[in-house]
């Protein structure tokens, strides 16, 4: 059986950049997590077709995971670059 949930908002505002693509890589790390429990639960139930399907989305998945980390990176490079010439 298959129950679908609300998806719950944690946060409505953000006080800066920083927090705004944190949460965004929590997002797809949860995104992610769920997807990998979509695939063991298709692998247990023996559904090929939707296995197939899963190892697509999970692939998708993986690269927006990546992409919100080397997000998340640059803007914690330009968040230490401004501290660092605001002090100098």
């Amino acid at each position: 059986m298959i129950e679908l949930y609300d998806i719950p908002i944690d946060r409505k505002t953000w006080s800066n950049l920083l927090q705004v693509i944190s949460d965004y890589c929590e997002a797809e790390i949860k995104n992610t997590k769920r997807t990998l429990n979509l695939v063991d639960l298709a692998n247990r139930s023996g559904d090929k077709a939707v296995e197939e399907f899963l190892q697509w989305l999970m692939n998708e998945q993986a690269k927006r995971e990546k992409q919100s980390l080397d997000l998340l990176m640059e803007v914690i490079r330009i968040v230490y670059l401004e501290y660092y010439l605001i002090r100098s």
